[in-house]
């Protein structure tokens, strides 16, 4: 729908403050003028007609919620409402993702109305709120920012592949400007960019669906190499999920006997192989896949500073394969 908004006007206000509504939305009262024109609010336009408003800022009025909104002092409080006659004709999620686009999506968001409003449940559930609190006849509902990273390489011709396998091939092979669809051809290996590594990619039973989806999705540690060879003491435990920012280096052998001894259980690196080159490259991915560990190989971390985060990866669904390209996404955790 062609929503637009505005800030609150005199005029807006006068009109607003008179719009009165049935049960159960008359249990919040209705907004008085000075309210209106506080700055908190917006008045929202539907094909150059006041349709209803926005809420940006100002924490819900009821005392209820005192204790429960301390306990997120970093939210952004949000509200919105429609004119009295456009209530209930489907338009508060699209009104929603108006007043979404206005603001971007840099903080957490915050909204709290009457359990009553069943109405309201169902919208803020759709548009991905999660329950907060309820307290007495009052529903508090939150959402995370999608504050996730793409740490994952892209698939481009000319790219990057491991010394030995076939280019990364993209070429079209229709054209919608020649009657038809844009249709393009890919021609790559399991192995080309981001990607896990299988058991069977050494000979090994078991192919990528052999990895269940919570070795790769979860809490994970991004640890510098050089910081890690620096280290004297390499029995100190790793994170279940540890990613190498390697700076180009292979790790050996011993080394990655080692990782795995301190409890890794997937182990993903930032370069091509996780091994060297040749038959040390073997005895390096022997020594992991042997131990039941997940190998992901070909990351993008340069913009990624140590520490813990949590990890999304997904590869695709490759039933037996011996490696599977694959999205990998990082967001920081709060220390």
């Amino acid at each position: 729908m062609p929503w637009t908004s505005r800030p609150v006007t005199d005029e807006d206000a006068r009109v607003m403050s008179g719009w009165h509504y049935p049960p159960p939305l008359d249990e919040c009262g209705a907004l008085t003028t000075d309210e209106l024109i506080s700055g908190w609010y917006r008045c929202v336009l539907l094909d150059g007609e006041r349709a209803g408003f926005l809420c940006h800022g100002r924490p819900s009025r009821s005392p209820l919620l005192k204790e429960q909104y301390a306990l997120h002092p970093g939210d952004v409080d949000i509200g919105l409402g429609l004119r009295p006659d456009l209530v209930g004709k489907g338009m508060g999620l699209s009104l929603l993702e108006h007043q979404l686009d206005v603001m971007g999506n840099g903080k957490p968001l915050r909204l709290a109305f009457f359990s009553s409003n069943k109405a309201a449940l169902r919208l803020y559930l759709r548009a991905g709120f999660k329950l907060n609190a309820r307290v007495g006849s009052v529903i508090m509902m939150r959402r995370e920012p999608f504050d996730w990273r793409d740490a994952s390489r892209p698939l481009i011709n000319g790219m990057s592949v491991y010394p030995g396998d076939p280019a990364f091939t993209r070429d079209s092979i229709a054209a919608a400007d020649q009657g038809g669809y844009n249709v393009t051809r890919i021609i790559m290996t399991a192995h080309n960019g981001t990607h896990i590594d299988s058991p069977h990619h050494i000979g090994l039973e078991g192919g990528v669906d052999a990895w269940p989806l919570e070795r790769l999705n979860g809490v994970c540690e991004v640890v510098d190499l050089g910081q890690w060879h620096q280290d004297a003491d390499k029995t100190k435990p790793l994170a279940m999920r540890t990613l190498f920012k390697t700076s180009g280096a292979a790790l050996n052998e011993s080394e990655v006997r080692a990782i795995v001894d301190s409890g890794v259980r997937t182990l993903g690196v930032d370069g091509l192989s996780v091994g060297p080159q040749g038959s040390e490259g073997l005895k390096t991915h022997r020594a992991i896949l042997e131990a039941g560990v997940c190998i992901l190989e070909g990351l993008a971390l340069d913009a990624f500073e140590p520490g813990w985060y949590e990890l999304m990866c997904l590869p695709l669904s490759l039933p037996g394969c011996d490696g599977a390209p694959s999205r990998a996404l990082l967001r920081p955790l709060e220390a």
